[in-house]
This record gives C-alpha cells, structure tokens and sequence, in this order.
C-alpha cells in the first residue's frame, strides 16, 4: 500500500485509506453471508483521486471494485473462508499503514 500512495502527502493518504478500508469492511460483511459463489482468484482495484490539491469536496471518492472473476465456482452453497482470509488480511494490512499515516501526520512528517 505504501508503494501505491508513494507521492501522496501523509495526511491525504490516511484519508484514502480510511475510506478504502471502510469499502473493504462492506466487502467482508456481505462475504461473510455470501455463499453461491467461491472464488479462485480474483482482483481488487483500488482508485482515489490522485490530486491533493482537488479541494476535498470535489474529489471523486476513493473506491474498491472487484473485477476478474473468471476462476469463480458457482452453486458451492458455503461461505467461502479462503476468501474472506485473503479480505480480511488485506484489510488489517490496510489499516496498519493508515495508522502509520495517522502517526507522521501526527508528528508533523
């Protein structure tokens, strides 16, 4: 994540992060109820507006997307845990930077 919001200033980078992780917590609950389909691999794509000087307001919001899903299994009838491993273990990651973010904005770096 570090390498992917190089450039960006602490404090910008804290706010992406925030907001990305809160979509990847919508990820994980409707996961954790999902049960049709299990997935192989797929993809997640990250996007935020790369401009810091855009004034809050008109930032287009940072999102998440899942897109590839051509290793998916239909009709599997169970809560695929591999996957939320994988979800929630991108997530606390996730959250580890921010704080880190949150700790150099804190400091003044």
């Amino acid at each position: 994540m570090e390498i992917y919001l190089s450039g960006v200033p602490p404090s910008y980078a804290s706010e992406i992060l925030e907001v990305l992780e809160g979509h990847m917590d919508l990820l994980v609950r409707y996961f954790e109820r999902q049960s049709y389909f299990e997935f192989c691999a797929v993809s997640l794509l990250f996007a935020y507006e790369g401009d810091a000087e855009v004034p809050l307001a008109d930032r287009a919001a940072p999102f998440v997307w899942l897109v590839d899903f051509a290793h998916t299994i239909a009709g599997c009838s169970q809560v695929d845990d591999n996957f939320l491993y994988g979800l929630r273990t991108f997530r606390d990651v996730m959250k580890r930077v921010r704080d880190d973010y949150a700790e150099r904005v804190a400091r003044g770096r």
